[in-house]
């Protein structure tokens, strides 16, 4: 049995992937247009609280595999903007 494989360790795992990600659209808000942050920064608040109850553990890496992907086009969207 492997160590990864324990629910509780998994679970505390991927909470802070979550955390993770979630400071590093906060960080990349940063970039963004300053008339621009405050909706932006609201849209990303509400995404994570939309799956904010989420457990089964597939799909929340799924979601942060999209997580992932909308981040990179974010960044790269914003660096356009400057």
């Amino acid at each position: 049995m492997s160590v990864i494989s324990s629910p509780g360790l998994r679970t505390f795992i991927r909470k802070s992937q979550v955390r993770q990600q979630y400071r590093e659209f906060l960080r990349l808000v940063k970039l963004a247009p300053s008339s621009f942050r405050q909706e932006l920064r609201d849209c990303i608040r509400s995404e994570f609280q939309k799956h904010s109850l989420e457990t089964r553990d597939d799909h929340i890496a799924f979601l942060l595999a999209e997580g992932r992907k909308r981040l990179l086009d974010l960044e790269k969207y914003l660096k356009l903007t400057r």
